[in-house]
């Protein structure tokens, strides 16, 4: 399931910032029609990025929650440990799995996920 209000379709991701101190991973994405977006995981606790290229698009974001019959089965596809399975399964963590058409693929274990545009401020944490 797609959990943005947008498509992401098609995205590049032309950057990955992280701020331990403020547990955030953030994505830079460049849509089709050439908007910049900032997709930022908040509450990262643990990621798993590979094939970072020249060339990054994504096919899509897929959200694994608690109660979801597939849940269990992706975290143990994933190769995840038992703690993290167990903060997962207690709807304490989501596991946000980036589907890559090209480049950019693998998941990140994180409170919650939000998209705004480049241009718009920081909201105050």
């Amino acid at each position: 399931m797609n959990s943005l209000s947008m498509s992401i379709h098609d995205a590049a991701v032309v950057g990955i910032h992280s701020n331990l101190d403020d547990e955030a991973l953030t994505l830079d994405l460049v849509l089709e029609d050439k908007r910049e977006l900032l997709l930022e995981f908040k509450g990262a606790q643990h990621w798993n990025l590979e094939g970072y290229r020249p060339q990054n698009v994504l096919f899509g974001i897929y959200e694994w929650r608690a109660g979801e019959e597939k849940t269990a089965q992706v975290c143990e596809e994933l190769g995840l440990s038992e703690g993290w399975v167990e903060s997962i399964l207690a709807g304490e963590l989501v596991v946000f799995e980036l589907d890559p058409s090209v480049g950019l693929g693998g998941y990140v274990l994180a409170r919650s996920m939000e998209v705004r545009p480049a241009s718009s401020p920081k909201e105050n944490r």
